[in-house]
């Protein structure tokens, strides 16, 4: 008898067959697993499994990820409840990996369907990472792609009772859903509790709504759920990621001093166990009201208090000197009273910092002890003459409006009384004024002593901040820099060079010195004021760091990012000691109170987060607030915090009555279903009162010291760069749909160039997310257009300035998010094809039977080659398969292809865009048209200022494109400016000396607006386009037939004039010598004005001499 192969042959004879080769100890993977391993970026070993599942237990089927993943869906949608919600926080982490192994492999159609099918369902919570993921349409665009490659080599973190887990894992393997269960170990990180599953209580209205619900399904989908989640904030479903290389989170834990179990890897419960001395520094001691005072010097019996005394978690600083070390310690604290995080909050001390540090002895000596006499006065009458506030008693709000501003305001500052008040803009400019008519800075010899306009900055201002002695300022920008400013000389001290991209947020410590600054290059920045670069450099966000926020005691600061994260950062040591997330958009705001016990958060969800540095968790989450929060600020005693946003309203929240909404683990509770509506939200019982504004959205709340609410915003019905006034003309009309054609705002913005040394000095920069958002928000706010827009469906797409970038293609950095905010500046649907691809184009279809119109509309950015590309194009394969698509199977009377730029003229001034830019695509286009014998073709464009109607001849048929630009500024108009008038006298000439061999007729420069009228009883149908101008009247019009272009495909379509070359040069050479003629003209006829002027005064000199 043979003896049984050993095990090692098996294997070894199994791996040969699979396509393994070379021995044992060099064993080499098939083909497929290579190429798998090297698009992924991982190595064979990682792979291996996977690749192993894929090809043998599910014969290499790409529609096996879609089935498992489907059955999981439906499993967990009909989960019970008290299950659900933790069971769905792994739906979105599945998804991404199961998309993005599709694409890796090779399955690209495969991969599509997968994504169509269920991006949907995650649109609610994870927006913006949908958009970006969509983007991965290949293996290439897995290593090019940011989000995919952060997604491949990192974890996901989720949180899991063990009950939830041993049910998930039981389902997965009873259906041999091997390949899910390689993700999770593999790409997940769970953290399996002892807990119970979360139960939720959500409180039945009426009798009526139980009767409905008795209807309903106890299926819920996964939109549903996520749609639940979207009013209950849950910390697994933001499924923060948690990447590798420096910034794991073991590695981040060990660096800051955590101790990790042996042979476990390293989580948030590990970093969050180092603890926080978030005690503050001993407060400025002044005299009680009743006047007792008693001379034995000791401290707490001088006569003197703390002006928190009282407030909760105030207590005095000696005692808790006393008992840092013992408080360091997380106290035991009985079952039942953990549950209610606000209990006996009075006995609760906080540890303050080691006072022995070089660092901490240095703010003691520097800035507690040596404050100048008259600030310490002044501190001590705001602590007498403090309100103290509370349910009963609330504060007094002073609200300033900007009006009027020349550009977009972006941020507004306070001094810590309020007498002084700063604005940052767009147009590189910090304006100052004094609101106590005392000079700026203390100093009175300037012309307006009581304002100031201080230009120093290339780019947009968007941090701003002033000193405690209000004798500075601070100011950061777009143009990377921070600068401080002397408010005395009206000048700039120190630049402050460091961050790579735009700085968005800036903030001076209360006590001066040292300040933060927050930037788009992902970090954070700790500086001093007397030095030019910075002392600490935080790193470790996934993405922009848009707010930030210093510590009472200087030892901390407080990061948000568009990561949907805040960190906690340790100043002495740089290392990340805390990351909270709660959020599920972009953190545009943190504060810290000032007990040093508590951090506020709030951002794009319009959740206000408030996190427990002592009990180390979310202490609530208020709801309120129904647009995005830009602004926090506690009260001096902690006990109020406020909020202010978007929605034109200011909230004031009892810190006393945090958590008293939540449900605790303790509590054994029946899940009720109740419908909700959508965007509808239950204010949280914290809420004490809601400040509304007329239209002003809120940017900055502070208290002053005396407990006084200051509130900030701009005003947006004045508040446009330019004017509107076409808006009640156009609503005189009665239209029944509007179309924009492109450069529906002024996204991207002007910077000076310091190289030029000719005009125009300023040249158009990229705009960044946040800048396009603003400015769509500003055009959404002004009164004319949102009352034209509540009666009047608005369709459109863009062009080059509201995409983000002048004359810009598919290297603009930002395009995804840009198509994001485009697409809500239309209210385009959530569920949006548009919001599922790459780009914006897309038709329309209005009326029924025989009188349909189809606007298709074309998208000339999102995919476009830069120019100078050898046979460049402008809407990409895709598109162009869509748009062939659209062509022949239309049905309707009239096709309108809508362009950003012009298409038909070829004979425009080089550097002008239009689609002769890539001749190969224009002849595409006409050729494409030509061939879909489609009815009523006509094109319509903007982008060049003015209007006009262009032709071409395509055999015996004419193809006619209508341009209509202009609506705040045109040609016609550009002379009032400065050095503008050279360029619209050009203009003007230009047009009467040339002849232009595609315009019909004549053009009109002037402000305008298109208008299509159709006659359907005309035989056959009529369209008739006319150009207005800013009264109404009719300047320019073209009427079109519902007929089919009969031109064959080969035919060239030429322009409808004929022009001799010879005469067209002799033309350009008059142009030429009139332009030259007249630029020269006016220094001779200045130097003919000084030789006049010169000769008149000799004359009277020398007849003075003949009277003498």
């Amino acid at each position: 008898m043979h003896a049984p192969p050993s095990m090692d042959d098996m294997v070894a004879s199994y791996l040969s067959l699979r396509g393994y080769g070379g021995s044992s100890n060099t064993m080499r993977g098939p083909a497929q697993l290579q190429e798998f391993s090297r698009h992924m970026g991982l190595s064979m070993d990682a792979c291996a499994a996977n690749h192993v599942l894929f090809h043998n237990m599910n014969k290499a089927d790409p529609n096996a990820y879609e089935r498992a993943y489907s059955k999981l869906l439906h499993w967990i949608g009909n989960a019970l409840d008290m299950y659900k919600l933790e069971l769905h926080a792994v739906a979105f982490p599945l998804f991404v990996h199961c998309y993005l192994e599709l694409v890796s492999k090779g399955y690209t159609i495969p991969a599509k369907r997968f994504y169509e099918l269920h991006a949907k369902d995650h649109v609610r919570l994870h927006r913006l990472e949908i958009r970006q993921l969509a983007c991965v349409l290949t293996r290439e665009h897995l290593t090019m792609n940011e989000y995919s490659k952060q997604v491949l080599h990192s974890k996901f973190q989720i949180q899991m009772s063990l009950l939830t887990f041993q049910l998930l894992h039981t389902f997965l393997s009873d259906y041999q859903m091997f390949i899910l269960l390689y993700i999770l170990n593999e790409r997940v990180c769970i953290s399996v509790t002892s807990n119970h599953p979360s139960l939720v209580i959500q409180p039945c209205d009426s009798i009526e709504s139980i009767v409905d619900e008795m209807d309903a399904p106890l299926f819920q989908s996964s939109d549903d759920i996520s749609q639940e989640v979207e009013h209950s904030p849950d910390d697994n479903h933001v499924a923060v990621q948690i990447t590798s290389g420096p910034f794991d989170m073991h590695h981040m834990a060990t660096v800051a001093g955590s101790e990790i179990r042996p042979g476990k890897a390293g989580t948030l419960e590990d970093l969050h166990r180092i603890p926080i001395n978030w005690g503050v520094f001993p407060p400025r001691r002044v005299p009680k009201p009743s006047g007792n005072v008693n001379g034995d010097g000791e401290d707490g019996g001088d006569g003197m208090t703390s002006p928190g005394d009282g407030a909760p978690d105030s207590i005095s600083q000696d005692t808790a000197n006393d008992k840092s070390k013992a408080s360091s310690i997380k106290p035991e604290i009985d079952a039942e009273d953990s549950t209610n995080p606000t209990l006996e909050k009075d006995q609760i001390v906080g540890p303050t910092p080691n006072r022995s540090t070089p660092y901490n002895a240095e703010i003691l000596e520097k800035l507690v002890l040596r404050q100048p006499p008259n600030l310490l006065q002044e501190e001590l009458q705001h602590a007498q003459a403090r309100l103290e506030l509370n349910s009963m008693q609330l504060p007094s709000a002073l609200c300033f409006t900007v009006l009027n501003a020349y550009d977009h305001m972006n941020n507004v500052a306070f001094n810590s009384t309020g007498s002084v008040v700063g604005a940052a803009f767009d147009d590189t400019t910090f304006r100052v004024w004094s609101q106590d008519n005392q000079p700026l800075g203390g100093y009175g010899n300037h012309t307006d002593n009581t304002s100031a306009v201080l230009r120093g900055h290339s780019g947009p201002v968007y941090g701003c901040a002033f000193t405690p002695d209000s004798r500075f300022a601070l100011t950061s920008s777009a143009d990377t820099t921070i600068r401080l400013w002397s408010l005395a000389s009206r000048s700039n001290m120190v630049c402050y060079r460091a961050h790579n991209y735009p700085v968005w947020d800036v903030k001076m410590g209360h006590l001066g010195y040292y300040f933060v600054s927050a930037s788009m290059d992902r970090t954070a920045r700790f500086w001093s004021t007397d030095r030019v670069q910075p002392l600490r450099i935080f790193a470790g966000h996934l993405s922009d760091v848009e707010t930030v926020a210093i510590h009472p005691n200087y030892n901390y600061i407080a990061t948000g990012s568009t990561d949907k994260s805040v960190r906690i950062w340790d100043v002495q040591t740089g290392t990340c000691i805390r990351v909270f997330t709660g959020h599920y958009g972009a953190v545009h705001t943190v504060a810290f109170s000032p007990n040093g016990r508590y951090l506020a958060s709030a951002g794009e969800d319009a959740f206000v987060n408030v996190w427990d540095l002592h009990m180390n968790k979310r202490v609530d989450t208020l709801l309120g607030h129904t647009k995005s929060v830009y602004s926090l600020a506690f009260s001096q005693e902690s006990s109020i915090l406020v909020s202010g946003g978007a929605d034109h309203t200011v909230r004031l929240w009892d810190m006393y009555r945090l958590g008293h909404d939540a449900i605790t683990e303790k509590q054994v509770a029946v899940h009720v279903k109740q419908k909700r509506k959508t965007n509808s939200f239950i204010n949280s019982r914290a809420l004490m009162k809601t400040f509304t504004t007329k239209q002003t959205p809120v940017v900055n709340v502070q208290f002053t010291p005396r407990n006084m609410l200051l509130v900030g915003g701009f005003g947006s019905c004045n508040d446009q760069a330019k004017p509107q006034p076409l808006w009640p003309v156009i609503a005189r009309e009665n239209v029944d749909l509007w179309v924009w054609l492109g450069d529906n705002i002024y996204g991207d913005y002007r910077a000076i160039d310091a190289k030029s040394f000719l005009p125009p000095f300023t040249f158009f920069r990229d705009a960044p997310p946040a800048m396009l958002e603003q400015k769509y928000k500003k055009l959404l706010d002004q009164p004319e257009y949102a009352k034209f827009r509540e009666s009047t469906p608005i369709i459109g797409i863009w062009d080059d300035h509201d995409y983000g970038r002048n004359d810009g293609c598919k290297v603009y950095p930002y395009r995804e998010q840009s198509q994001e905010y485009f697409l809500d500046f239309l209210q385009e649907p959530k569920e949006s094809s548009r919001r599922q691809q790459q780009g914006i184009y897309t038709s329309y279809t209005f009326g029924s039977d025989e009188k349909l119109i189809k606007f298709i509309m074309l998208d000339v950015r999102y995919h476009k080659d830069p120019y100078g590309t050898m046979n460049g194009d402008f809407l990409g394969e895709t598109q162009w398969q869509w748009l062939e698509n659209e062509l022949a199977t239309t049905k309707a009377a009239f096709n309108i292809i809508a362009s950003g730029v012009q298409i038909l003229p070829t004979d425009r001034w080089y550097g002008g865009e239009n689609w002769a830019r890539f001749p190969s695509a224009r002849e595409r286009l006409l050729k494409l048209i030509l061939q879909s014998q489609a009815k009523g073709i006509v094109l319509l464009s903007g982008d060049v200022h003015f209007a006009e109607i262009n032709q071409v001849k395509c055999g015996a048929e004419q193809l006619t494109e209508i341009t209509s630009s202009g609506m705040t500024h045109a040609w016609q108009y550009l002379g009032g400016s400065k050095w503008r008038i050279l360029p619209a006298w050009i203009f003007t000439l230009g047009n009467i000396y040339l002849p232009w061999q595609y315009r019909v007729d004549n053009f009109f420069a002037g402000l305008n607006f298109g208008d299509i009228q159709f006659d359907w009883n005309a035989s056959p149908p009529t369209a008739t386009f006319n150009i207005l101008d800013k009264h109404g009247t009719i300047k320019l019009s073209h009427r079109a037939i519902s007929t089919s272009i009969s031109a064959e495909m080969d035919q060239e379509c030429k322009a409808i004039h004929d022009i001799n070359p010879v005469i067209y040069m002799v033309q350009i050479l008059v142009l030429c010598v009139t332009v030259v003629t007249l630029v020269l003209s006016f220094p001779i006829n200045f130097y003919i004005f000084v030789l006049l002027l010169k000769r008149i005064f000799s004359s009277k000199k020398s007849n003075n001499a003949k009277v003498d």
